[in-house]
C-alpha cells in the first residue's frame, strides 16, 4: 500500500537532488496553475470558448481558479512547488458539489448563447480528481505520484470514502500511474462525448 503524504500547511519532500513542497494553492499560483491545467483540458477549454487560442482558453482558467467558487478553483487545488516556482498542481474536490462548482462554466457558456450540456463525470460520494498535470521539464521525477499521495491524504482527512478519476483507456502511462498509486477500475464513464475508464481508490473511512 502506497503511503499518504500528509498535508498540513505544507510537506517539504526530496526526491533525489530535488527539493519540492507540496501546499495548497493560493489566488497567487493562478498563471502557473493555469499553464499547466491548460495542457491536459485544451480541447475541452478551446471549445468552452469558442476560439483557436490557447492564450483565450488559459486565461478563463485563470479566472476560474482566482474564483473561490468553481470546480477549478484554487481551493480545490494542491500545487508543488520546486526551484522556486509551480511545477505540478492537481484539482480535486466532493464529486456531490460538482452542479454548483460547475455553474460558473454555466453561466459563461450562456452568456455567450453557447450552451453545452456536458454529463457529470463524477457523483456523491466520490473525492473526484479533475486533473493532475505536471510541468513537462520536472516529468519522470515522480511529482505526480507524491501529488496523487497528497490528494488521497486530504480525502481521508475530509472523512471521503473514496478517490475517483477518469482516464482515457489508451493513456497507459497515466493508468500505469494511478494502478501504481492504489487505484483499480470501478466501471466507464462517458464525458463530453467520449469513453473513459472510471478509477477509484477507498479511504477505509466508514
Amino acid at each position: 500500500m502506497p503511503l499518504a503524504v500528509k498535508i498540513k500547511k505544507h510537506c517539504v519532500l526530496q526526491i533525489g537532488f530535488l527539493y519540492m513542497t507540496i501546499r495548497q494553492a493560493g489566488p497567487k499560483d493562478s498563471f502557473f496553475v493555469s499553464k499547466l491545467i491548460l495542457e491536459p483540458m485544451k480541447p475541452l477549454a478551446l471549445f468552452i470558448t469558442g476560439s483557436d487560442d490557447p492564450e483565450v482558453a488559459r486565461k478563463l482558467l485563470e479566472d476560474l481558479f482566482r474564483r473561490p467558487d468553481t470546480q477549478y478553483s484554487y481551493r480545490n487545488t494542491l500545487v508543488c512547488q520546486a526551484e522556486g516556482r509551480v511545477v505540478g498542481s492537481v484539482t480535486a474536490y466532493d464529486g456531490g458539489r460538482l452542479p454548483e462548482l460547475r455553474r460558473p462554466v454555466d453561466d459563461y457558456l450562456a452568456a455567450r448563447k453557447h450552451p453545452m450540456i456536458m454529463s457529470n463525470e463524477t457523483e456523491a460520494g466520490e473525492f473526484y480528481i479533475d486533473t493532475i498535470s505536471v510541468d513537462p521539464l520536472f516529468r519522470g521525477k515522480g511529482i505526480a505520484g507524491r501529488l496523487l499521495e497528497a490528494v488521497y491524504s486530504k480525502a481521508v482527512d475530509e472523512g471521503h470514502r473514496r478517490v475517483g478519476l477518469i482516464v482515457a483507456p489508451d493513456n497507459a502511462g497515466a493508468i500505469a500511474l494511478y494502478r501504481k498509486t492504489g487505484f483499480e477500475q470501478a466501471g466507464v464513464r462517458n464525458f463530453a462525448g467520449k469513453e473513459y475508464l472510471h478509477l477509484v481508490r477507498d479511504t477505509g473511512v466508514l
